[in-house]
């Protein structure tokens, strides 16, 4: 649920929603659980940023290959 709730206002802010895929299911979960445990919100940002600017990567990568 914070997740649709995080792309919703990603969305209003017109910016790209974050994707988690499903090969990255569990270090998701995992950076949720430390963040958590350490009560360290950071760790959960860090990957959530990581892991965005990762698909905004691929993403651009994906569109040039198309325009080739």
């Amino acid at each position: 649920m914070s997740r649709l709730v995080m792309n919703m206002i990603q969305y209003e802010f017109g910016l790209l929603p974050s994707i988690v895929k499903k090969e990255c299911k569990a270090a998701y979960i995992a950076s949720l659980s430390e963040a958590r445990e350490k009560e360290n919100i950071t760790i959960f940002l860090d990957f959530m940023r990581e892991h965005h600017i990762r698909n905004l990567e691929e993403q651009i990568a994906d569109y040039l290959k198309s325009q080739e």
